[in-house]
């Protein structure tokens, strides 16, 4: 906040502002292979669907594993995409909560004490304090982010409706635990800039070649392609 010249109205919000960047290029690399893993699975969604179709039980795993292998897709590199930035907000978290008091001189946009007390009270006077718009706000970021998470379009509604309940799920808890503000602000800065990141890859990256399934599919017991022999008439 003294490093952005300690102006109520602006530091406090334009430091959290700043954090939440730095945050997000610390994490931009794995997050970067996490989006290229997913957009390798919904491009192989259709050939994993005929696997299905074909095998049952572990040959189905085994065939699912080779197809992965013969296009570099690991599953993996998403989990630690998702967890690193958990320590960045515990850590921005105990901080906003240690200076709370602090942040009770920062004001951003509509959260101020004029606005806060004509609403009577749904806005919040400062960045110290719960505000209910910003909460709405990233519940709404989270919904965007998870609907462009789902990689198998066969069950694309479900985790539509999936998305929703969770997110209204989240909001209504979060109303009840009255985070400050500042974290809140945060919170949906970073969602933003996760979101626009992955906006950005599925726009850069040329579509996944997959291969046929021909080619990957082999015959129960014999590793060989399955080949329809022509009937002799």
């Amino acid at each position: 906040v003294r490093g952005t010249g300690g102006i109520p109205w602006f530091s406090y919000a334009f430091a959290t502002l700043v954090i939440a960047i730095v945050v997000r290029l610390l994490t931009y690399p794995f997050a970067q292979s996490s989006f290229k893993m997913m957009r390798q699975m919904r491009a192989l969604q259709p050939v994993l669907e005929q696997l299905k179709q074909q095998y049952e039980g572990r040959e189905l795993l085994e065939k699912q594993q080779e197809l992965f292998r013969r296009q570099g897709v690991n599953q993996f590199s998403g989990c630690l995409a998702m967890f690193l930035p958990l320590p960045f907000m515990v850590w921005v978290y105990h901080v906003m909560r240690a200076y709370r008091f602090e942040f009770e001189q920062g004001t951003f946009l509509w959260i101020n004490p004029g606005l806060a007390k004509a609403t009577s009270g749904l806005v919040a006077p400062n960045l110290g304090m719960h505000d209910n718009l910003l909460l709405v706000l990233y519940a709404v970021s989270m919904y965007v982010t998870q609907r462009m998470m789902v990689t198998d379009k066969t069950q694309e509604k479900q985790q539509k409706i999936t998305a929703l309940v969770f997110s209204v799920v989240f909001l209504v808890m979060m109303y009840f635990w009255r985070l400050p503000s500042a974290f809140l602000l945060y919170w949906l800065a970073f969602n933003i800039l996760s979101t626009a990141q992955q906006m950005w890859v599925n726009k850069q990256m040329a579509p996944v070649a997959v291969v046929e399934l021909p080619q990957v599919v082999t015959a129960k017991g014999t590793g060989v392609p399955k080949q329809h022999k022509k009937r002799r008439r």
